[in-house]
């Protein structure tokens, strides 16, 4: 079962400006963000819509807030007319099928953009649900391209590079929570492994909170601490994701070097409503350390119906977190 999405808006602006800001991947996920951010691969990053080929696959990965994956899009372009739009006839973990077109088109008062967006879910019982959020996608990402060409303001936190370490409150609070919601939390992702590293070495390279980006994977692009003291229970610290998610924490164990934990205390956009992540090494007799990566969590309410893809998606991120941690330490 398909179902079928059209949005149209007229912005202030003429269809060459419109088309420099919407034809690249990083104007794409302009749009988008807070609520989603598709990170593509490195070797379409800086690329501009026209510059990949008809029926070329990029695969992307989606991230709900900029941090939790949930589906992976193979992005495939049927045609691109600069100036004029685009199709998008491409696949994904979630969508059998997923037809976009846009086009623009000059107006007297600057220029109609127009989404028609068909989406075939693999489980076909899904798509009133489908149908909603994809509507209210596309409306939000019209009020993103309207406030972007709004002549009578500054230009928007959306026209800023993803990557930019900016200002700013953490965003809404979370319920803190204590290390028990890790056993009673509706939802729980968790990765293992085996390091060939004292916990004692493991233990140095996870606190050193300014390293995280280093070694945690592409999705993290700052860590830092935000309390006179940096460590032990009640410390505080800030990370801030590629797609421009902030998340402020609070330690609530410390137990070096066997258990260290934190709640979450507030993130913008509200992608969860609870969170702690625990971390536990286990000395084994071979000398080597066994690293346990839980992460614990009550989703937002506009999340939930995705919590289960999330916590997946969130399981495959801590498998390559740890990858990521056993290269650093071993190495």
């Amino acid at each position: 079962m398909s179902v079928e999405v059209i949005r149209s808006s007229i912005v202030d602006a003429a269809p060459d400006e419109v088309w420099t800001a919407i034809s690249t991947l990083h104007g794409v996920n302009r749009e988008l963000r807070p609520f989603v951010v598709m990170r593509e691969p490195s070797s379409a990053r800086g690329r501009t819509l026209a510059s990949l080929p008809a029926g070329e696959r990029v695969p992307c990965l989606m991230l709900a807030g900029g941090m939790l994956p949930f589906d992976r899009h193979l992005l495939c372009l049927e045609s691109v007319t600069p100036g004029g739009g685009f199709v998008e006839e491409s696949t994904s973990w979630l969508q059998r099928r997923w037809r976009h077109v846009r086009t623009l088109e000059a107006t007297d008062g600057g220029t109609r953009i127009t989404d028609h967006v068909t989406a075939e879910p693999r489980c076909g019982l899904l798509a009133p649900l489908v149908r909603r959020i994809v509507g209210a996608l596309f409306a939000h990402r019209h009020r993103r391209l309207g406030g972007l060409f709004d002549r009578a303001s500054e230009p928007p936190v959306l026209d800023r590079d993803p990557t930019e370490i900016t200002g700013g409150g953490p965003g809404a609070a979370m319920v803190e929570e204590d290390m028990s919601f890790v056993d009673r939390a509706p939802f729980r992702a968790e990765a293992t492994r085996v390091l060939d590293a004292s916990a004692e070495q493991v233990w140095a390279v996870l606190v050193d909170h300014r390293s995280w980006p280093e070694w945690f994977g592409p999705s993290l692009d700052h860590c830092e601490p935000t309390s006179p003291g940096e460590s032990g229970v009640g410390s505080t610290r800030m990370v801030r994701l590629r797609g421009g998610a902030v998340i402020t924490e609070r330690f609530i164990a410390w137990d070096e070097p066997s258990v260290w934990a934190f709640t979450g205390t507030a993130g913008r956009p509200r992608v969860f409503e609870a969170l702690v992540e625990r971390v536990t090494l286990e000395r084994l007799g071979t000398g080597g350390t066994r690293v346990t990566y839980t992460m614990a969590f009550r989703p937002s309410r506009a999340l939930q119906p995705l919590a289960s893809v999330l916590a997946r998606g969130v399981s495959r991120t801590l498998r390559g977190s740890l990858l990521g941690l056993a290269n650093r330490v071993e190495g």
